[in-house]
């Protein structure tokens, strides 16, 4: 059984990011970065999470402004998004 925690994040006025983890892995997404990824990238330390993906549920920028800023910092090169038809 995988036991998975969804964080939901403040990361602006009005827009939320979500961390999603195992506990048992320790393995994490951050969903929607949004403007400031900070609050985020804290929790995934804080919490001692290895962040292997980001998803964004769309493309907008208050949702997405942040992933070029997350994969250099934590050189992930695993960016997964909903793609646009």
């Amino acid at each position: 059984m995988i036991n998975l925690t969804i964080k939901q994040i403040k990361a602006g006025f009005d827009n939320f990011s979500y961390a999603i983890y195992c506990s048992d892995s320790k393995k994490a997404a951050i969903v929607d970065p949004s403007y400031d990824a900070s609050k985020a990238l804290c929790f995934i330390s804080s919490e001692k999470l290895e962040l292997i993906y980001v998803i964004n549920t769309h493309y907008h920028r208050d949702h997405t402004s942040e992933n070029q800023k997350i994969k250099k910092e934590l050189s992930t090169d695993k960016n997964s998004c909903f793609k646009r038809r």
